[in-house]
């Protein structure tokens, strides 16, 4: 006897946006943005003190 194996198509997953979704995403890209530039404004404020003490 054979084994049975299902043999279905996998099913598409529907991938389209909400307007409530744009949205959030705008405000994550937003944080994300303002965090990198807290942590770059950080390592300059570092590397100019290193400097100034050299």
């Amino acid at each position: 006897m054979e084994p049975k194996v299902n043999r279905k198509k996998p099913t598409q997953i529907d991938l389209k946006t909400t307007p409530d979704a744009d949205k959030s995403l705008k405000g994550t890209f937003i944080s994300v943005l303002i965090l990198g530039a807290f942590i770059i404004l950080s390592w300059a404020g570092v590397y100019f003190i290193f400097l100034s003490r050299l």
